[in-house]
Parts: C-alpha cells; structure tokens; sequence
C-alpha cells in the first residue's frame, strides 16, 4: 500500500477509535451553540460561554478547578502566562487540561521521507532509518476534552528524525528515544477539527512568539 493511502486510511480508524463521534459526524463542538468573535480579521464560530468565549487563552485556575475538580492543577499553577502578540492580543501558553492520543508507526520509503523534509531542517536532523532504505512515519490522533481553546481534536503525520544535534544511529537512537519518552519529529500535516484551532495554529506559524 503506498504511503499516502496507508496514512489516510489509519487516520480514519484513529480517528473513530478515540472520538466515536467522528465517525458518525457529529461532535460536541457542532452539537453546542456557537458564537462567532473575530480574531486577527478572522471571523472564527467559538463555542458560546465556553472557555475560550468567557477569558480569551487566559481562565483563572480557580475557575478550571470549579468546572473540573478532578484535574490536577498543580503543574499549571508552577506556570505564568504572558501576553503575545499572534496578529492579535493574546496568552501563552496555551493550557490543555485534559487531553489523550493514540499513535500509530509505520514503516516508509527512506529517500521519499527526506524528499518531504526541507532542506535546512535537513541540515540538522535526518528522518531515522530501522532498516536499509526504511524510515519511520507516525500518525497521532489527539482528542483535547479541555483547553483554553475549549475541546478539539487532531491528527498529526510526522517523519521520526533524531534530535537536532545529536547523532542519527537508526535503531539505536529509537530506542533509546523510546525508553526516554522523548520522541522527535519533522510534522508534515496537522489538521485540526475546529476553526478557532485551525486559526490560532496559522498564525502562530506567522508569529512564532504565541
């Protein structure tokens, strides 16, 4: 199977695995009323009297522990944000509360994967090879239950690389990635389900600093 149909066709069933309301079309996002505000000239549809509607990226952590008392806030409140600019007045970080994902790897050609890769990310990190002429492609569904960005979810498609300035050793370098839980990436595709997400990640991208 080429690697195109191969992603798309574990991205559906990641998706319908770890949000059932995908599948049928449906989702919290479009089964709630909606507001529309604009950001950055953007006329972006937020969920009404959600996170994102009532404080703008920046919900006290009380109101987070009156509305979710079974997270633990005790990372976030080790955290300040700071006001940025994104084309628009806004705060970063961004907290993701309450959040899960599901990976799947799979092999791919050696020589496409670099193709895909621009040069001058080239020129630090290289996609790993397991084996002659075979590289490493993972595919990650994230459901984001709730954020400051209210809930969302995504797929993300990445090259596994090692990390910029450390050696390339094929398995080696897996593996010690994978017993440190500190995987590394070039992402290809990104693609979001909501377009407050969608906006706030493009202009990112435009504005590095949010």
């Amino acid at each position: 199977m080429k690697t195109s149909n191969l992603a798309a066709a574990t991205g559906v069933l990641l998706s319908a695995l770890l949000n059932p309301a995908w599948a049928d079309g449906t989702s919290d996002t479009k089964q709630t009323e909606s507001t529309t505000i604009s950001i950055a000239d953007h006329e972006v549809p937020v969920v009404k009297g959600g996170l994102y509607d009532r404080y703008r990226s920046n919900p006290p952590l009380s109101v987070i522990e009156s509305e979710a008392p079974d997270v633990d806030l005790s990372w976030f409140k080790e955290l300040k944000k700071e006001k940025v600019n994104i084309g628009f007045e806004s705060y970063s970080p961004n907290f993701y509360y309450k959040n899960s994902r599901v990976t799947a790897i799979f092999t791919a050609d050696l020589d496409k994967l670099r193709e895909l890769i621009p040069a001058r990310v080239l020129e630090k990190v290289q996609p790993l090879q397991v084996w002659p002429g075979r590289g490493l492609v993972a595919l990650t569904a994230y459901a984001y239950h709730y954020c400051d960005n209210d809930s969302y979810n995504e797929i993300g498609l990445s090259v596994i690389t090692n990390r910029p300035g450390s050696s390339s050793l094929g398995p080696l370098t897996l593996m010690s990635q994978a017993m440190s839980n500190d995987f590394w990436g070039y992402v290809l595709k990104l693609p979001v389900n909501t377009e407050l997400a969608r906006v706030r990640g493009l202009l990112a991208t435009i504005y590095p600093s949010g």
